[in-house]
């Protein structure tokens, strides 16, 4: 069930909530300057390039073009803006607290996924991606609160809530790697990724220069409903 990044720009789910402490938002068209500096904040955060990173020691961080080419998204993903949302105090709220990045999964990781019987009908499931990252000293959930509603509204796009469809997989993944100063590996994100509905399954190697396999965690539709109607009550839309 091929779809592509164009196909999915249509199913956009910029969100504007009263009940959440994030917002959503796509960057269209030019950017704004304060936008630009705080994505750069992220791309340069060590925590950021540690944890993202195959090999964060050569790094290069994107030039002020790459930044906005990223940020408006191209042909192989979108790109959502986190944003604080009304019920945010201060300076945090309307700004740029994170980004949540969407593609159609690659090819190789499907593959492993068929392998251990989590993709059964690779010809009608579509499998996306989603990773993401938060500036330093973002307000608490706020990626929580982010990556809930772009599930959801995905969710939702593709009748994947009633449990009578189960053709459409988001997946997400996390390097097993560990701080060199806690001595733990990236709980952070995957806290998030609990909080809204993703389960464990397994390891898969992310790519060729991958020496292990990353932890792989697959969103649970029901677990996600769950968690948004004990939070939201049904009125979610």
């Amino acid at each position: 069930m091929g779809k592509t990044v164009e196909e999915l720009r249509n199913l956009d789910p910029v969100t504007t909530s009263r009940v959440e402490v994030a917002d959503l938002d796509r960057i269209t068209g030019e950017l704004d300057p304060r936008d630009l500096a705080k994505l750069r904040e992220i791309d340069v955060d060590p925590a950021r390039v540690f944890w993202f990173e195959s090999e964060p020691a050569s790094y290069e961080p994107l030039t002020d073009e790459q930044l906005e080419e990223f940020a408006k998204g191209a042909n192989d993903h979108l790109l959502f803006i986190v944003r604080g949302s009304g019920l945010v105090e201060g300076a945090d709220k309307g700004e740029i607290q994170g980004w949540i990045k969407v593609n159609p999964d690659d090819p190789s990781r499907i593959d492993q996924l068929v392998e251990q019987g989590i993709v059964t009908d690779r010809k009608n499931s579509l499998v996306l991606e989603v990773s993401y990252t938060a500036t330093r000293g973002a307000p608490a959930h706020q990626m929580s609160s982010a990556l809930r509603q772009l599930c959801y509204r995905y969710g939702k796009a593709f009748n994947q809530l009633d449990g009578t469809n189960t053709n459409v997989l988001i997946t997400a993944y996390v390097q097993d790697k560990t701080d060199p100063d806690t001595g733990e590996q990236n709980i952070a994100s995957m806290r998030v990724l609990s909080s809204c509905g993703f389960e464990e399954r397994g390891g898969v190697q992310y790519d060729d220069l991958a020496e292990t396999k990353d932890h792989l965690f697959v969103l649970n539709w029901g677990r996600l409903q769950e968690r948004v109607k004990s939070m939201l009550g049904d009125s979610q839309e």
